[in-house]
This record gives C-alpha cells, structure tokens and sequence, in this order.
C-alpha cells in the first residue's frame, strides 16, 4: 500500500478534470481526495496498492491542445510519496474516492452528485470539442489530399484530352484530303479514260 500527495498544473480546472480523476480512481480501487487550488492547478491525495496508484496517475496525465482554453490538458505532474520530500498528508479524512469542493457549508448528497454531473458534463464537452477540431482538421486534410491526387489526374485528363484532340485533328486532316482525293477521283478517271481514246482522224 502506497500514498502520494500529487500535484498537477495545466488547463485542469473547469474542464472535468476531477471528475475523470474520481471515475479513474474507483476503478483501480485508489481511495483519496482531489480539491483545485488558487493557483489553478489541482492537488491530489491517493492511497492504494502501488500499481493502482500507478496505473491511476498514468491516466491522468492527459494531454490536449495546451492553446485550447476548453481542452484538458496535464502541463506538469509532480509526485510526492509517502516519505518522500514535498509529501504531506490528506488535508481532511475520507471513506473512499471524493472531489472536495471547499466545504465552507455541508453539500448534501444530491448537491454533491449535481456538482458532480456538471463536471462530467464538462468533460463530455472538452472530449466534443476536441473530436469536432480533429475532425475539421482530418477534413481538411482529406480534401487537400483529393485536391492533389485528383488535381493530378484533371491534369492528367487535360493532357490526355489535348493529345486526343490533335489527334483528331490530324485524323481530320487526313480524312479531308482523302475526301478531296475522293470527289477527284471520277475527274481523274474520266480524264485517264479520255487520254486513253484515241481521237478519230
């Protein structure tokens, strides 16, 4: 069994932070408190077996857009354990896994899962605008890649259409002149026929 005292700079205040830290908490049976502070930042309390411990602060350290005001986003985790220097000691007592929100007057339990779900939200939102910039960005993407790859072959089928076209119009050429050589042909041949008579002395 372990304890660390944890404290985490970034855009973590205001985005759900707390409430994926709790969730994540619970489901590697980490016990603890996390509170925000005045500098922004966020510090957390757990106690727990050492690779739930680990395997908990590995997952919070999530990084996002750090120029995105709304995207969670981990700058800095420094990690203090038990006996260690920086460590100190819960600041309150707790029965399991708690958001502390600075409890100047008792939340009753529906206050506090409200508080709670509101987090939540908020993180649901953060996730959604992060899905919905990557999203625009991958579009983005995919339509200069078509731009390319299909601007290509448009030249392509322009170079391919001019080869074409002189072509016909070689072809055309041709058949003129064949056309030309055909309505001769008659004049020719009567004139051969012609020269081929001999006139009557």
């Amino acid at each position: 069994m372990v304890k660390a005292r944890v404290l985490i700079q970034g855009t973590v205040q205001g985005v759900g932070y707390r409430a994926m830290v709790k969730h994540l908490a619970t489901q590697n049976n980490v016990k603890g408190l996390i509170r925000n502070l005045d500098t922004g930042g966020v510090e957390l309390f757990c106690d727990g077996e050492k690779n739930g411990v680990e395997r908990l602060l590995k997952a919070i350290d999530v990084k996002g857009n750090p120029k995105d005001p709304f995207s969670l986003n981990v700058a800095k985790m420094e990690r203090h354990w038990e006996g260690e220097d920086g460590y100190s000691p819960a600041w309150r007592e707790y029965q399991r896994f708690e958001i502390d929100y600075g409890e100047e007057k008792r939340y009753t339990p529906f206050e506090r899962e409200s508080l709670e779900s509101f987090e939540i939200a908020k993180l649901s939102f953060s996730r959604l605008e992060g899905e919905v910039s990557l999203l625009r960005s991958d579009t983005n993407k995919n339509f200069q890649t078509m731009e390319k790859r299909y601007g290509k072959i448009s030249e392509e089928l322009v170079a391919t259409k001019e080869e074409v076209k002189g072509s016909m119009d070689g072809v055309k050429g041709s058949m003129d002149g064949l056309k030309e050589s055909i309505d001769e042909l008659p004049k020719r041949m009567t004139d051969a026929l012609l020269k081929g008579v001999k006139k009557p002395k």
